[in-house]
């Protein structure tokens, strides 16, 4: 079989890929591009069933570990500790304070969190004191 054959069927497989029920359950393409789970068995992975929650937070903790090594190694020890003991619920709340903080509605906020109480995202809203001091100095200007 030559080359031109052996691509035509890869393309071919491909194509069929993601259509279930039909013979031949499809290929996965890897991230180095090399085809896998071609034939009768099925792909190793199938991105139509998503990735666990438990193994998302495990490669989300071992990226914030592979961080504070190099932080460490750069002599940042607080940093470091930091981002080592960071979670998926740290990145949940940073996200929430400062889209807060750049001006998206509390109320918006809320439903994006899924808090059924607005007091409950308050906790997320945190202003610096040259913001606030700006806000109020435009307040106080307009009731003149």
């Amino acid at each position: 079989m030559g080359q031109a054959s052996d691509a035509d069927e890869r393309a071919a497989r491909l194509n069929r890929a993601g259509k279930v029920g039909r013979a031949g359950r499809g290929a996965t393409v890897g991230a180095v591009g090399v085809v896998v789970g071609l034939g009768d068995e099925p792909p190793p992975f199938d991105p139509r069933r998503g990735v666990a929650a438990s193994t998302l937070y495990n490669q989300i903790k071992a990226f914030f570990n592979d961080c504070a090594d190099v932080l460490r190694g750069q002599g940042d020890a607080k940093g470091a500790a930091r981002l080592a003991s960071a979670s998926t619920n740290w990145m949940r709340h940073s996200h929430a304070s400062h889209a807060i903080a750049a001006g998206m509605p509390i109320e918006i906020a809320q439903q994006n969190l899924g808090h059924a109480s607005l007091a409950t995202t308050t906790v997320y809203v945190t202003t610096e004191a040259k913001r606030r001091m700006k806000a109020v100095t435009a307040f106080w200007a307009g009731k003149g």
